[in-house]
């Protein structure tokens, strides 16, 4: 029986994934090798006296893993982003897209965001705009927009239409059915276009490709706010959405999208995701369940609300914690290890622990690595200067890192989700319920 035992353990520890910590964790005790692991693996007491050891392994391998990650990022955007924009000839017409413009309320930078739509230099597609309420700010000016650019295909729809709890895919419910192009492309409202993105999107919209989606970024606006946006979205969230499209796993935020139309009336059309608030989420499981692929485009999404405060932002990285909660519960409880000073704090003890390494400069060298891979990343994504000096980097970065933990902790504390004058709770699985009756 012993034999057997520890030709087991001996097959088990060949794999290359588990018997590099098993080798650590048994030269730290000092064991002979067989003996040890089966002392570890099948002793209880053995293995809670080793849980601390178990930790700081886990805690340096997972260390090793998301250095990986930033490394991959960084890689994969200097060779996916900015890239040459191919347009087809006039022998070939490009495919007509029809592009839903959901809106609510305005802002400083409405009417510029949306000239820019009028503007582009791509030549078969409509503007489908759409407004739930009749009296809302922003009609005035779509109809500003139409009547100035009359040789451009635009409607507007006003009312929506009642097909679930989402309120933007109840917004875009009629637009969405009088579109006339197999192309469908969902663009927010705060979303700027330059005139060749929609070639660029074209152009990765290869044939076993079913959505197109930009990585979300910002432009350039003054404020430590806007600073603060900028950095985030060029390092935290750049660095898993590039490392997320590079090993096809979902990423996909809804706020610049192309999508073939088919793959959506197969399923019900966008009415079949009006039960969830995270729609965007939801399509691209759709598609990538039925053997698309899903992947970004060169040119990031150009985030240019004419709103931007610390609070507003905070606000909104907790909304998507409380979603990626109940879509992804799992993978989401381990999301604070993958902050900057959680992740040091816990890897610099675990050297401690293993190697009696000093903890402080550890923790220090720590910093200084996740910030200069942070601050290549960023250059990469900005493809230019940045709008700031690097002493407002520095400062937002540190204020970005050390506020993660707290926005994630807030996002816990309250399941429900506002938005604008409604409140939703959120359910296991990602749908959502109206609060806002319920607490009436």
């Amino acid at each position: 029986m012993k034999s057997s035992l520890t030709e087991c353990v001996q097959a088990l520890s060949d794999q290359a994934w588990i018997s590099v910590p098993l080798a650590v964790a048994l030269s730290l005790q000092g064991k002979p090798y067989s003996e040890a692991i089966g002392a570890m693996w099948w002793d209880t007491s053995t293995f809670i006296t080793n849980i601390p050891q178990y930790l700081a392994i886990f805690f340096l391998i997972f260390w090793g893993g998301i250095r990986f990650l930033h490394f991959t990022a960084i890689v994969y955007a200097k060779y996916r982003l900015h890239r040459k924009v191919e347009k087809t000839s006039a022998e070939t017409p490009p495919p007509g897209i029809s592009i839903l413009k959901p809106l609510t309320g305005t802002d400083p930078n409405l009417y510029s965001n949306l000239e820019t739509f009028f503007v582009m230099d791509y030549p078969n597609y409509e503007l489908l705009f759409c407004i739930e309420d009749e009296k809302d700010e922003a009609i005035p000016q779509v109809k500003s927009l139409i009547e100035k650019y009359k040789k451009v295909n635009a409607s507007l729809f006003i009312g929506g239409q009642q097909v679930g709890i989402n309120p933007k895919i109840n917004n875009m419910q009629t637009g969405y059915a009088a579109a006339k192009y197999d192309l469908i492309m969902i663009s927010d409202a705060g979303i700027r276009m330059k005139d060749d993105t929609l070639w660029d999107m074209v152009q990765h919209l290869t044939d076993n490709t079913g959505l197109v989606h930009q990585m979300p970024f910002t432009c350039d606006r003054e404020g430590f706010a806007a600073t603060l946006e900028k950095i985030y979205f060029g390092t935290a969230m750049a660095r898993m959405y590039l490392a997320a499209d590079f090993m096809r796993i979902n990423c996909h935020t809804g706020m610049s999208t192309l999508i073939r139309k088919k793959l959506l009336d197969d399923v019900g059309g966008l009415r079949s995701f009006g039960v969830y608030l995270a729609e965007d989420f939801f399509i691209a499981k759709s598609i990538t369940d039925r053997n698309w692929r899903i992947r970004i485009s060169s040119q990031p999404a150009l985030q240019n609300s004419g709103i931007c405060q610390v609070t507003s932002f905070q606000a909104r990285l907790a909304r998507w914690v409380k979603l990626r909660l109940a879509m992804i519960p799992l993978t989401t409880l381990v999301e604070p290890l993958s902050e900057c000073v959680i992740l040091g704090a816990a890897s610099a003890w675990a050297c401690h622990y293993l190697f009696k390494w000093d903890p402080l400069v550890f923790y220090m060298v720590h910093l200084l690595i996740w910030f200069l891979c942070d601050f290549v990343l960023l250059k990469i994504i900005q493809n230019g200067s940045l709008p700031f000096s690097k002493f407002e980097f520095v400062l937002g970065w540190l204020f970005r890192e050390f506020m993660g933990p707290f926005i994630f902790v807030h996002a816990i504390r309250d399941p429900h989700i506002q938005w604008r004058s409604r409140s939703y709770r959120l359910l296991w699985g990602g749908v959502a319920e109206d609060y806002t009756t319920k607490k009436v």
